[in-house]
Formats: C-alpha cells, sequence, structure tokens
C-alpha cells in the first residue's frame, strides 16, 4: 500500500474554528478575518529579497536548540477558502520520503506567541501570521484533511468516492419515492373520480330484492319491493395497492380471492397442497388433507387444522 500526495498539490494547513490551546491558556480564533491576514502576510514576505519560503519541518523540532532543524519542506504558496487555509509545498527528499512512507499524515501550523496575536478578550485571539508548520500525527488544530490517502498500489486514487448516504443522495432518492407516491395517488384519485360519477349515475335505480308484501288492486295482483342502498367503498384497490375514500394510500396487501361454492352452483373443485415451512414438517391434520380434492363448501365444512392461522398450506384449483 502506498501513500500519494493530492494530484492538485495542496495540502490543508488548518480547518475554520477556534480551537483551546491548553499550554498557552488561550483559544485560537480561525475565521475568514485570520485567513485573510495570514496570505497578506504570507505575500509581503514573498516580495522580499531572498525569501527561502516558510518552513516545514519535523513534530516542530525547529523550535528546541538541543535538536535538529532540518526542513521537510518549504512553503511557497498560500490559499484560503471556505475549508480553511491550504498551502503548496517544495517537499524536500527527507520529507517526501516521510510523508509518501506513511511515517506522517498530518500538519500543524504555529503562530506567534499569543500577545503578538489580535487579542479578541476573555482569552480568544485572532492570529494575523504563520511562522511555519510542523509534520506530526497529533496536531493540536485538528479537523485538517491528511496529507496523503492509501490507496492500493498501481490503481489512481479517485478524485472523489460517492456516498450513497450523503445529505444529496438522501434527498434524492427521498424526492423520487414522493414523486412515485403523487403518482400513485393522482392515477388513484382520476379511479376514485370515475367511481363516484358511477355512483351518482346509478343512484337512483332501484334494486328489486325479495318482495315484503303482496295486494291486488282491482283485479291485478302487484308485490311491493324495498331498493337496496348503494354504499361506497371505504378502501378500493388499484395499482397493486389499497386506498381510501380521499385517494390516501392504505396497504400494499392484495385483495384476498374467495372460493367458489357449490351452493352458487359452481362445482369448481380445489387440491390441498402442503405448503413450505421452516421446519419441513406438517400437523397430522394438514398431511393427512394432502392431496385430496373437494369443493369449497366441503373444505371450508371440515374446519381450520391444529397449525390454525401459521398453516401454509394452500388451495388450488382443479
Amino acid at each position: 500500500m502506498d501513500f500519494k500526495f493530492e494530484k492538485d498539490g495542496w495540502v490543508h494547513v488548518m480547518p475554520l474554528g477556534e480551537f483551546p490551546h491548553a499550554e498557552a491558556g488561550v483559544v485560537q480564533v480561525i475565521d475568514s478575518e485570520t485567513l485573510k491576514a495570514i496570505t497578506e502576510d504570507f505575500k509581503a514576505k514573498v516580495g522580499t529579497e531572498n525569501f527561502p519560503g516558510l518552513l516545514v519541518d519535523f513534530d516542530h523540532f525547529s523550535m528546541d536548540t538541543d535538536k535538529p532543524s532540518e526542513a521537510a519542506g518549504w512553503i511557497t504558496e498560500l490559499k484560503a477558502d471556505s475549508e480553511g487555509l491550504w498551502a503548496k509545498v517544495r517537499w524536500t527528499a527527507k520529507g517526501e520520503t516521510a510523508v509518501t512512507g506513511g511515517e506522517y499524515r498530518l500538519v500543524s501550523p504555529v503562530f506567534p506567541k499569543p500577545s503578538l496575536c489580535e487579542d479578541l478578550g476573555e482569552s480568544r485571539i485572532r492570529p494575523r501570521q504563520l511562522q511555519s508548520v510542523a509534520l506530526t500525527n497529533e496536531p493540536n488544530i485538528k479537523g485538517a484533511r491528511p496529507l496523503t490517502n492509501r490507496e492500493p498500489a498501481g490503481q489512481e486514487q479517485p478524485t472523489e468516492t460517492p456516498n450513497r448516504w450523503s445529505d444529496a443522495s438522501r434527498a434524492s432518492a427521498l424526492a423520487a419515492r414522493r414523486a412515485k407516491n403523487e403518482a400513485r395517488k393522482a392515477a388513484a384519485l382520476i379511479l376514485l373520480q370515475q367511481l363516484d360519477q358511477d355512483r351518482r349515475d346509478n343512484r337512483y335505480k332501484l334494486k328489486p330484492l325479495s318482495p315484503i308484501s303482496t295486494g291486488k288492486i282491482g283485479t291485478t295482483p302487484i308485490k311491493s319491493f324495498i331498493s337496496k342502498p348503494v354504499i361506497p367503498k371505504s378502501r378500493y384497490y388499484f395499482d397493486g395497492a389499497w386506498y381510501d375514500n380521499q385517494g390516501n394510500f392504505v396497504s400494499r396487501n392484495k385483495p384476498a380471492r374467495r372460493l367458489a361454492n357449490r351452493s352458487t352452483g359452481d362445482l369448481k373443485l380445489y387440491k390441498w397442497v402442503l405448503g413450505k415451512t421452516k421446519s419441513g414438517t406438517h400437523c397430522p391434520g394438514c398431511q393427512a388433507r394432502n392431496g385430496k380434492i373437494k369443493t369449497a363448501a366441503e373444505w371450508k365444512a371440515m374446519g381450520k387444522t391444529a397449525c390454525g392461522s401459521r398453516c401454509k398450506c394452500k388451495l388450488v384449483p382443479k
């Protein structure tokens, strides 16, 4: 596995935010004003004669006279954006080896002492100058991007890895789901309007039932009938789902199929077929009925088996 620099060459020095410094007893405020002051100060230094660049050392060793101050690199350019401060570094051979070998993954900026920074009150300071940067794995200002990204050797690192759980992906999936539900509801409303129109058209058509009385007018026998009222349904099944009278989604349960009965004059036969169970076994009642053929009325008269509502068996039309 190799560690490789970003293709654009920019190094994330620090993000925006407020960061406590325990040893100095202050809070370092890194905002747009901080970044503006630091970049302007750096541009002024670049314009001076023989400016080598800002030092990038190892673990802040340049701040300790007892340790070597050799450079890992030199900052030649700074820029600021909504993510914080970025730097372009001209790496030394030792510095590049330390980064690409995975020894260092982060950097830590060094500011002037608090008394030389802008005092914001309540132990808050705003640095206005960047003195140096150190390679480290434990920076005081956390949240910056790593110097390198780990990737398989011989493969180029993708510029951006899609995240299906990002806010944009969630919003897109939610919008698609809402659009589908709205389309279903619109189609269901069209169906309900048609059904309602049909009910209105048939509202005054009387449907005769059994006579409730008989009588005679003169010599002509007559029968009086009551009318069967048209009762609106509370639910409608459309396009694989149930909807109420207002077109609101109710459930996706399929409508039950009723078995034909001998009393209606339908002599259709049904065969008992064992269903699939987790254990692979069935109750004695189901085993006894397996393969037998009867009418719907005859099966109904036999009642439920011992497994009751847990039964997975079916009646298959013959």
